[in-house]
């Protein structure tokens, strides 16, 4: 099967990326430079501390071993709060999702008094269009009590710039196409979320250094471009490769494995249950 699948993108590679290469319209390049702003970072020193959460599980006949965590650690890898949940039982993955929401807000929480930004992997956008009650409400309470946390996102697919201009790819994609400059968007406000949330969410995309990757903050509240530069100042004080070093660190300790699952598995002494998913033969 995937002889044919490689037979036919070689066939027809260029019917298949058709769609992202004729994006690239002069209007909205164009537009993309009018916001950009070239920006060298002032790497300013800070305690800045990273969240992230991982989830994973197995399926056996009727029910799911899984495991959910999520962790606050600083730089040197010293964790600052954690949270875990492991268990037998009937789960879905938008559930283990919204869990590991849930515990990445409680963590965040507690390193917001010790810390200058809290860094939190992911988007806060992704939480309001999941729209379950309990993580909205912890993310309004949260920012509406501390005015330093960001949501980080190294990867974006969010269309909310240039999808006037009937783009069909993220709005990442032009700005990583106008410049290889470090810099940053100017300040987009989300305001389709403030009749029900009572909350207005600034997105900014930002380059911490020439040639790296570009990542995609969001702010709960409206911010200025002098705040947005502050902050990128102190993200860029301890990056590596144009990435928050401390949410990389996040990442690894967090992550949970289908080894570890595994091993789960046996602890529980489920790995000859009947119903287990084994490979096949």
């Amino acid at each position: 099967m995937l002889h044919e699948i490689y037979l036919d993108a070689i066939r027809n590679h260029e019917v298949k990326i058709a769609s992202i290469s004729t994006n690239l319209n002069k209007k909205i390049l164009e537009k993309a430079r009018s916001i950009w702003r070239e920006y060298e970072p002032r790497a300013k020193e800070g305690v800045v501390v990273g969240v992230d959460s991982s989830y994973n599980s197995r399926p056996f006949q009727g029910f799911h071993v899984y495991a959910v965590d999520a962790i606050c650690v600083q730089v040197d890898g010293s964790v600052i709060s954690v949270r875990q949940e492991n268990k037998a039982g009937v789960i879905g993955q938008g559930q283990l999702e919204a869990k590991s929401m849930q515990m990445e807000i409680e963590v965040a929480a507690e390193a917001t008094d010790i810390s200058d930004l809290v860094l939190i992997d992911g988007s806060i956008i992704a939480r309001f269009v999941m729209g379950i009650g309990s993580v909205i409400k912890s993310v309004t309470d949260l920012t509406d009590n501390n005015q330093n946390i960001v949501f980080v996102a190294k990867t974006s697919d969010s269309r909310e710039i240039f999808e006037g201009m009937n783009s069909r790819v993220g709005d990442i994609y032009y700005f990583n196409r106008i410049s290889n400059k470090a810099g940053y968007s100017r300040p987009y406000y989300i305001t389709r979320y403030e009749e029900k949330y009572a909350r207005r969410i600034t997105i900014v995309f930002t380059r911490l250094s020439e040639y790296t990757p570009i990542i995609k903050l969001e702010f709960a509240g409206e911010v200025d471009e002098d705040y947005i530069k502050r902050t990128i100042d102190q993200i860029a004080f301890k990056s590596v490769a144009g990435y928050p070093y401390v949410l990389k660190i996040a990442h690894n300790t967090a992550v949970i494995t289908d080894d570890d699952i595994q091993r789960l598995v046996s602890i529980y002494g489920l790995k000859n249950e009947i119903g287990a998913r084994e490979v096949l033969m």
